[in-house]
C-alpha cells in the first residue's frame, strides 16, 4: 500500500515538474514551430521512468510531435493546454498529452511484496524453531526429572507429589 502510495506521489511530482520546468518550453517551441526544440524536449523527459509517450498537437488539433518513450500496458493520460501571451492576449495555442505509465509502479510493487513475503516466511521459520527447541528443551527436562523421581522413590511407601524442576527456564 505504502508503496503504491509513494509510486502515485512520485508520477503527481513528475507531471508538476513537467508543468512547471517543460510547459513554457512546450509553448515556446509550438508558437515559434520549432520541431527540433520539441523533439529535444521530449528526449529531456526520457530521463522520468513512469512518462511513456508524449503527444504535441498544434491548435488545430493536429499532431506536431508525438514520441513514444516506454512501451507500456496499463497508463493514464494528461493533457496541459499550451498557452503564449501575445501583445497582451494569452494565447491557447495547442496542447500536449502526457501518457504516464504504471508498469514502473506495478514491477516495484511486485518486487517488493515477493521480498516481503519472502523476508516473513523467513522470520516465521526461524521463530517457529525457536519455540520448537524451547518446547523440547522444556519437555525433555521435565520427563527426565520425573524419571529421576520415579527411580528414586520407595516401594509403596508415601508418595510425595512430583514437582518438576523448572529454573533452568527462568534464570
Amino acid at each position: 500500500y505504502f508503496d503504491y502510495l509513494e509510486g502515485i506521489n512520485k508520477i503527481k511530482t513528475e507531471l508538476e515538474h513537467i508543468r512547471t520546468i517543460h510547459h513554457p518550453s512546450f509553448s515556446q517551441s509550438v508558437w515559434i514551430s520549432d520541431i527540433d526544440m520539441l523533439k529535444l524536449e521530449v528526449s529531456g523527459m526520457a530521463a522520468y521512468p513512469f512518462i511513456s509517450r508524449v503527444t504535441v498537437f498544434n491548435a488545430e488539433g493536429s499532431v506536431l510531435y508525438q514520441e513514444q518513450l516506454n512501451d507500456c500496458v496499463r497508463d493514464i493520460q494528461f493533457t496541459f493546454p499550451l498557452e503564449y501571451s501575445h501583445r497582451g492576449e494569452k494565447l491557447t495555442i495547442g496542447q500536449v498529452t502526457i501518457c504516464s505509465s504504471f508498469d514502473p509502479l506495478r514491477q516495484k510493487i511486485k518486487k517488493n511484496a515477493i521480498t516481503n513475503l519472502t523476508i516473513n516466511a523467513v522470520q516465521f521459520f526461524l521463530l517457529l524453531i525457536f519455540i520448537l527447541v524451547i518446547f523440547h528443551r522444556s519437555f525433555v527436562r521435565y520427563l527426565i526429572n520425573f524419571t529421576r523421581h520415579l527411580r528414586n522413590q520407595h516401594q509403596l511407601t508415601d508418595i510425595e507429589s512430583f514437582q518438576p524442576n523448572r529454573r533452568h527456564l527462568f534464570g
